[in-house]
């Protein structure tokens, strides 16, 4: 369908109403679907709900709603200059409809006839190719209220997994029937082989405040009624029905309420600990166009084409949508909502954001905060659109028009962890992007296995990660790539070094320098979370990083199975492993007590901040805290000692532009100030202020928040080879 043919249909067809899909109540269940297209539509009704097999019971015609229907049934919102010409076919069927399995038959002018699930279903049968109606009370696990509203998204610290992955392995402590399932996420009191917390008693201790949860929507690369082997493992971002709930994560697969209910108790369990809900959704392809239900109901509208009708793939997943039409602009916003309010969720993590047109996630936006203003949205924004103008992509260069100064952001929630707030509560809410500035500035490009970053030695990036250090801020250091970003707040910039994409950073460090034993690669490692925990914006984090998990050198194990995937819970208690791990937890705590390293405006961080060096492997900086007055140095030593012949042209300190977004001033007096690596590799800096700084992070170890620091430095500090400090005066 060409662009012209899909507005046409929007012009003629759209729908505001509040009522697609199965409306059940005990008495009666009312059935829309949106399907302007066909010349006819039935219900057809199945025997069974629990058997995907099932024989048609009855096949009741459908008829297409009216303007009268509409002002009969009072549905809000419609526009009744189009109403006569409805897109919706609708059908009540009296009695109580619980349980009932079913399809919708559309027959098409050219005599096609499609069945197909219900697009707005809420539950199906096993996987998925029949729609069902549950009762309210199958559905309800009880009391089940939304957490306290967030604060500020800079406060936010995440950590992503995989259901599956998370608990699949015995090494997770988790019983066989819960292993991989929703369950056994917040099933307690879980221990590795040495006794140590894994599942959720482990996220609790490492005190992240969100976790970032991949595909939990029903997929359809895994067959939920076959044995879970490693040839029937999926990351699950074919999306087959968007609003229900994977049933291979279930302890029923059979029964189409237990997904509901289990998923359910999980984010209930999360929540339970402090902990917040990020659901990750891929709206911008689906597994098969056309037999996903958006397919089969409206053939060929829900996905983009150019102006000669050819569909796009700019996924590279066979399809993409088209969220600039108004129905699938509906359909997102709608599926969101659904979710939020259904499940309580607190985030969510667009895939492929940069796919999707900047309107629409200005609607996503404002529909979450009627809701919650506090839930968070981060998205990859990555550049790939082939049809839109640049201008209405929700990419990178586009941050700034995906902040909506309409709402603001209520104080920080004591059940988030009460850390001090940021001075930036009362910001307004916005959508945050993946930086793959830092990302592959620290470690090397994701896409080239041996391509050195900033901690594998790769000279002249100093001033690029004191630039994503410092925010992100386009008026602040410079750097190639990062003009392209524009962005209005630095918590819009989700700061990271892994993610379930490509290579885990232990794997990446194995190939990119595989000269280095294992103590060296850990304390890379240890150097890359550093630069991510320490920087301002987002932190995130993928479990398992902190104990340097390993996928073999599997850079793509999106279906690589349990054996390639599932976290190896055992790992934490063996050194390096173990300091590592410690370190990570130490940098998180470190993070929410200071709110320095979690400003919430670039305004903010240009008053706070002072640049003592980007050059020689050497990052390092001071930034004020608002809420004492304290100042906290940060020191990153890139130097491994194997060579100590740094490009110098990368002495760069800091821009000093006045612009409207920031300036940090430049503070070393010229290049002979610049403190150069010794022979074994470490740097004696120079501090900028008299007396005694104690030391807070240092070798490789995070002082308690709570407890005594490490020790103090006077008029130096000795930052060894591959070690991050942070001192406070």
């Amino acid at each position: 369908m060409t662009p012209a043919q899909a507005a046409a249909i929007d012009a003629e067809y759209r729908y505001d109403g509040d009522d697609l899909g199965a409306v059940w109540g005990p008495g009666s269940t009312t059935f829309k679907v949106w399907a302007p297209t066909a010349s006819e539509v039935d219900l057809v009704v199945f025997d069974d709900d629990r058997d995907p097999h099932a024989r048609e019971s009855s096949r009741i015609p459908m008829s297409r709603l009216t303007l009268g229907d509409e002002i009969a049934d009072g549905v809000a919102g419609v526009n009744a200059q189009t109403a006569m010409k409805s897109g919706v076919w609708t059908v009540t069927v009296d009695g109580n409809c619980a349980d009932v399995a079913y399809v919708y038959r559309l027959t098409f002018p050219d005599g096609t006839v499609n069945d197909s699930p219900d697009p707005y279903a809420t539950a199906t049968v096993a996987n998925g190719r029949r729609s069902v109606v549950l009762s309210d009370e199958q559905r309800s696990i009880g009391d089940f209220p939304r957490m306290a509203p967030f604060g500020d998204p800079t406060t936010a610290v995440v950590a992503e997994t995989h259901i599956r992955d998370f608990t699949k392995s015995p090494t997770s402590g988790v019983p066989a029937a819960l292993r991989g399932t929703y369950l056994g996420v917040v099933e307690p009191g879980t221990t590795s082989a040495a006794g140590q917390p894994t599942g959720l008693d482990y996220l609790k201790r490492l005190g992240i405040t969100h976790l970032q949860i991949q595909p939990m929507f029903d997929f359809a690369s895994v067959d939920e009624t076959a044995p879970l082997t490693d040839d029937n493992y999926n990351w699950g971002y074919d999306p087959e029905n968007y609003n229900v709930p994977e049933g291979s994560f279930s302890t029923d697969v059979a029964d189409p309420a237990v997904r509901i209910r289990e998923l359910k108790t999980m984010v209930k369990g999360l929540h339970d600990a402090g902990l917040r809900v990020i659901m990750d959704v891929v709206y911008n392809h689906v597994f098969d166009a056309v037999r996903s239900p958006l397919g089969l109901t409206v053939p060929g509208y829900y996905f983009r084409a150019d102006d000669d009708g050819v569909a796009t793939n700019d996924s590279e997943c066979g399809n993409d949508t088209a969220s600039e039409r108004a129905m699938m602009r509906k359909y997102i916003v709608d599926s969101v909502t659904y979710w939020a309010r259904e499940y309580r969720l607190d985030g969510f993590r667009f895939d492929l954001m940069g796919l999707h047109d900047v309107g629409t996630m200005q609607a996503v936006r404002r529909a979450l905060d009627d809701i919650d203003p506090g839930i968070l949205i981060v998205g990859e924004g990555w550049d790939m659109c082939s049809v839109l103008p640049k201008s209405e992509m929700a990419i990178q260069m586009n941050a700034a028009e995906l902040t909506d100064p309409s709402h603001v952001v209520g104080a920080a929630s004591p059940v988030a962890g009460g850390e001090s707030p940021s001075a930036g509560v009362g910001q307004a809410p916005s959508v945050a992007f993946f930086n793959d500035s830092i990302r592959d500035g620290l470690k090397g490009h994701v896409f080239y296995a041996d391509e050195l970053g900033y901690v594998s030695g790769e000279p002249g990036l100093e001033p690029l990660i004191l630039h994503n250090m410092l925010g992100s801020g386009t008026a602040m250091l410079g750097s190639a790539g990062e003009s392209d970003a524009d962005y209005a707040l630095p918590g819009q910039v989700v700061n990271y070094c892994e993610i379930h994409d490509n290579f885990t950073l232990y794997d990446k460090l194995e190939a990119s320098v595989p000269s280095d034993d294992e103590e060296t690669r850990v304390r890379r490692a240890m150097l890359a979370d550093a630069a991510v925990f320490l920087a301002e914006g987002v932190a995130e984090m993928q479990v398992g990083q902190e104990f340097l998990r390993t996928k073999g050198g599997d850079d793509n194990s999106y279906r690589s199975g349990d054996s390639v995937n599932a976290l190896d819970w055992d790992r934490q208690d063996r050194q390096p492993y173990m300091q590592a791990t410690d370190y990570v937890r130490g940098l998180v705590a470190l993070r929410r007590a200071v709110p320095a390293f979690r400003l919430a405006t670039y305004a903010e961080i240009a008053k706070a901040a002072t640049v003592l060096q980007a050059a020689d492997g050497v990052v390092a900086y001071t930034v004020a805290d608002p809420s004492d007055g304290a100042v906290y140095l940060v020191a990153l030593n890139a130097n491994d000692g194997k060579d100590t012949d740094k490009d110098t042209d990368a002495k760069v300190a800091a821009d000093t532009r006045a612009t409207g977004k920031t300036a940090v001033a430049k503070t070393v007096a010229d290049d002979n100030a610049l403190a150069a690596a010794n022979a074994d590799g470490s740097v004696d800096l120079t501090l900028p202020a008299t007396g005694e700084w104690t030391v807070l992070v240092a070798g490789g170890h995070v002082a308690d928040v709570d407890g005594q620091p490490l020790g103090a430095a006077t008029g130096t500090v000795h930052v060894a080879p591959l070690d991050a400090v942070v001192l406070r005066h």
